[in-house]
């Protein structure tokens, strides 16, 4: 469980709390090394990415700016293995749908050829290495946190992050609805989710305002989530399977563009909702339930 507000707990205690059990969190799925789970490495890489989120809302110093080098670059050298684990997952998906109910035997034997092969590359120690790489960086991320000690600022502390973060994700909402591109729609999902990340910090403020709110976020990053990984998986997807017929191919392109189609008209109408207000306006409200809820618990 993500560390959160508490009474007697400062909101920069709260962060600084937060954060490093992310960070520690992450280390622990590193010292797995060569025996981590698939599930393992997902969960290292959410550790990381909740870090990043939190950490955006410190204030900018030296030392915040290079922790944030390092778990961007142990990110990095987790993403090849996960991205692979994630195409095979969403081929999986795929032949258990609707979209090819009657090409569930072709994708499922794609999904155990690319399994194999995974299995085959795993064992040549690539994946230890790039555990052994990123737990190298989040070493030296823990090192330039480890002796934060946050000021006592109340709200003001982390209200430039929570605004900054708000107002990329606006901004990327707008770039979505000029031109609906894979790229911009997953830019949007990366803001969304950190904005979700950061507001689990506060959600006891007023559990049902902000879990509703975050709710919401989850609905839009989860959809967006579907959408890039089709996007990914659709290009050359018929030639893969090695489908008899080119119409077999045509028609399982039709339905992932029109899946395609449906996830982004489920999207755009929430990520408005969501992003309804100005920053300055979403920052102030949620500074006032903070501000109620100190009154109250202290």
């Amino acid at each position: 469980m993500a560390a959160q507000i508490e009474p007697g707990l400062s909101l920069s205690q709260a962060l600084r709390q937060a954060i490093l059990l992310e960070l520690s969190a992450a280390r622990h799925c590193a010292q797995a090394l060569g025996n981590v789970s698939d599930e393992a490495l997902h969960e290292m890489r959410k550790h990381i990415k909740r870090a990043r989120a939190l950490l955006r809302l410190r204030p900018r110093t030296k030392a915040a700016e290079r922790a944030q080098h390092e778990l961007r670059s142990a990110a990095h050298w987790l993403g090849p293995a996960r991205e692979e684990v994630a195409e095979l997952e969403c081929i999986r998906a795929l032949a258990q749908s609707e979209l090819a109910v009657d090409l569930a035997h072709p994708l499922r034997e794609l999904a155990d050829r690319l399994a194999g092969t995974r299995e085959l590359v795993a064992g040549t120690g690539a994946l230890t290495d790039a555990l052994r790489g990123a737990a190298a960086h989040l070493a030296r991320a823990h090192e330039q946190l480890a002796e934060w000690a946050p000021p006592e600022q109340g709200f003001s502390l982390i209200a430039p992050g929570l605004r900054a973060t708000y107002a990329r994700g606006r901004k990327a909402f707008s770039h979505a609805l000029a031109e609906r591109s894979s790229e911009n729609l997953h830019a949007l999902r990366r803001h969304a989710k950190s904005q979700f990340y950061q507001l689990n910090l506060l959600e006891p403020v007023w559990t049902g305002q902000i879990e509703a709110f975050r709710d919401e976020l989850d609905e839009l990053t989860t959809a967006l989530g579907e959408h890039h990984d089709l996007s990914l998986l659709s290009p050359g997807i018929g030639q893969r399977i090695c489908l008899p017929a080119a119409a077999d191919d045509q028609l399982l392109s039709a339905r992932l563009a029109q899946r395609l189609e449906e996830i982004v008209a489920r999207v755009l109408p929430l990520a408005r909702r969501v992003y309804a207000e100005r920053p300055r306006a979403f920052v102030a409200r949620h500074a006032e339930y903070f501000a109620a809820w100190s009154e109250e618990v202290g």
